[in-house]
């Protein structure tokens, strides 16, 4: 017997080459498809919040407004901020008014005594927009924002 024999080559085993390979391929492709769902559940989210934000001051004045269904709740006013939506108290209230404007960009709502000419206390941003109108027209009462134009029945009359 001869020790310094030549070691005999062995054979690659191909197949488990190839379920390697197939197996980085599959983890590869798993890994490209959670980043681009990820991505997109990224975008799906910022897009409903923006709409969710764009639509949020028509809603909101339309909801403040259809609360304040009383006769004589509802005033409009021309302040410095331009119109000015006034929410009284119902009768027997607090005297308390609440009041809606535009201020720095930013529907504001602000509630002061009701025999105070200016706004006092703390003013609260509500949503984002530039444009606030408010006719009150007999029992309609048509609001207009960024968000559009929106016009409201009462069932008292103002």
């Amino acid at each position: 017997m001869k020790d310094n024999a030549a070691p005999k080559k062995k054979d690659i085993d191909y197949s488990a080459l190839f379920a390697v390979g197939l197996f980085v391929i599959m983890l590869l492709g798993i890994l490209s498809l959670s980043a681009v769902g990820g991505n997109l559940f990224d975008k799906i989210t910022v897009s409903r919040s923006g709409n969710i934000d764009y639509r949020s001051a028509l809603s909101y004045v339309s909801t403040r407004i259809l609360s304040s269904d009383e006769s004589g709740a509802l005033e409009c006013e021309d302040t410095e901020y331009g119109d000015t939506l006034v929410l009284k108290d119902p009768a027997g209230g607090r005297g308390y008014e609440t009041r809606l404007y535009v201020k720095d960009g930013y529907l504001t709502e602000a509630i002061s005594r009701a025999d105070e000419e200016s706004v006092s206390g703390e003013e609260q941003q509500i949503a984002k927009t530039e444009i606030f109108t408010v006719d009150i027209d007999g029992q309609t009462v048509t609001v207009t924002t960024d968000d559009g134009v929106r016009s409201i029945y009462l069932h008292t009359a103002q």
